[in-house]
């Protein structure tokens, strides 16, 4: 069960990034769907997370609605990033998008710190420190399923920000 509500999970973190990404105008989008989806993938990692944090129902009734806040906000800061064609773009639009890279990276970190008392009013501080381990382990585990169906030739691991990316240059092959 644990690695359909995963499966779920990654899935649905594949469907709102290559949404969020594409450039270009797309057929209708059933909103309603998509907003079904998330909550359903919402439900299932606080699933995972009530499991793996070993919640009792009263915690777990307190901690549901703090964390979905937490997670608006953590997206909010993400999707204000966006994208990049390093290939096309001129310098200064290149440090541009950097530095807002880095305002929503310091955005995002100042988030999950205020979180921490918030967490803490249902959590221990070892429980704490568990959900964020678990929340980085599932983003990272999203990003790699998306990477993997972008492109089925990234290796085990890839997050689709290095060389295998879609669009990149191959790497040389190596001289033996």
């Amino acid at each position: 069960m644990k690695r359909t509500i995963i499966s779920m999970l990654l899935l649905f973190a594949a469907t709102q990034l290559s949404f969020a990404q594409a450039q270009q105008p797309k057929p209708e989008i059933d909103k309603d769907k998509i907003r079904t989806e998330q909550k359903e993938l919402m439900d299932a990692k606080l699933q995972i997370i009530k499991t793996e944090l070993s919640l009792t129902d009263e915690q777990f009734d307190k901690f549901a609605p703090l964390y979905r806040q937490y997670t608006r906000n953590i997206n909010f800061n993400r999707r204000r990033a966006g994208r990049i064609d390093v290939e096309k773009a001129t310098k200064q639009e290149i440090n541009d998008y950097l530095k807002n890279r880095l305002d929503n990276n310091i955005n995002v970190g100042m988030v999950r710190k205020v979180y921490i008392q918030i967490f803490e009013r249902v959590l221990t501080p070892q429980q704490v420190y568990k959900l964020y381990n678990i929340d980085n382990r599932l983003s990272r585990q999203a990003r790699e399923e998306l990477a993997k169906r972008r492109n089925p030739d990234c290796p085990a691991g890839c997050t689709g920000d290095g060389p295998h990316r879609r669009g990149a240059a191959k790497p040389a092959p190596e001289k033996k």
